[in-house]
């Protein structure tokens, strides 16, 4: 998982598992956006997110999963060890 700052290989490794795979995503903007594949699922990790995206990942997206639309969990933001 050379593509990914060490602090978010360790994360993953601790949640998820060693990962298998790791494949960048065409994101609009070019912004950092990866699947990681893991013994536990994939997951999607995406650097650089703005403010307004994690408010909506944390707030919106449970109101719109109460109501059935799926939208995919925010796991980690990565606020607290600074941003990447």
């Amino acid at each position: 998982m050379t593509e990914l700052p060490p602090m978010v290989r360790e994360y993953l490794s601790a949640a998820h598992g060693e990962s298998r795979a790791v494949e960048r995503l065409g994101g609009m903007g070019g912004g950092r956006v990866y699947r990681v594949r893991c013994p536990s699922g994939a997951v999607v990790v995406k650097g650089g997110a703005r403010a307004a995206e994690v408010h909506f990942y944390r707030e919106v997206a449970q109101i719109l999963a109460a109501r059935g639309v799926a939208t995919p969990a925010l796991e980690w933001a990565g606020e607290d060890v600074g941003a990447w």
